[in-house]
């Protein structure tokens, strides 16, 4: 009899505001900063070759590559949603599934409290490194080009990796005390085996 594998069934309990909302905030700001990238690249790219004007060459770019920093923040808070960042393949697949749950959930609390560490050293860095009135570009004052502004994004996502991680880590445990029925698929409508 063959059976469904764990890794193609998904959370066995939905939290709305953490698999709906969440999910789709995270998505909308990946697209968001993409585009933006793809976008202000571009017109860099003919500002520059036509002498348009439309804006400050350095402002941009430093904007853009603060942008492509966070796709790679908010990449790693998607993946840390997903829970299959981490893990240890040379052991794992050798492992039976409880004790791979107990692994898995021990290896999402260390990386939650990692990232509650993150989260909080970069909000101290941010308000005691950091001047209030630090721009972007030491030139430039407006509003938008606050280095503190620009530096928050790093706090926010070390904090939503870090309730990723723990949420994980509650989704691992449970599944390892209340073990999942396993099904056959080799016959329609067929009951669990217990």
């Amino acid at each position: 009899m063959s059976e469904l594998p764990t890794e193609d069934r998904g959370p066995r309990f939905h939290i709305p505001i953490y698999d709906d909302v969440l999910k789709h905030a995270e998505t909308f700001i990946l697209v968001v900063l993409l585009f933006g990238v793809i976008f202000s690249t571009f017109l860099n790219i003919i500002d520059r070759n036509f002498q348009i004007g439309i804006w400050d060459y350095a402002v941009v770019e430093k904007m853009i590559y603060s942008a492509v920093f966070y796709i790679g923040m908010f990449g790693g808070v998607a993946a840390s949603r997903r829970a299959k960042h981490i893990s240890i393949d040379a052991v794992a697949h050798l492992m039976p599934e409880r004790p791979k749950l107990i692994l898995g959930a021990i290896l999402q609390v260390i990386g939650g409290i990692t990232c509650v560490l993150l989260t909080r050293a970069c909000y101290v860095w941010l308000y005691t490194v950091i001047d209030a009135d630090e721009a972007l570009l030491p030139a430039m004052e407006e509003w938008y080009l606050n280095m503190r502004l620009w530096r928050w994004p790093v706090v926010i996502a070390f904090a939503w990796m870090a309730l990723h991680f723990f949420v994980n880590a509650f989704r691992y445990g449970y599944d390892a005390i209340y073990p999942r029925p396993i099904v056959s698929i080799d016959s329609p409508g067929s009951e669990p085996v217990a």
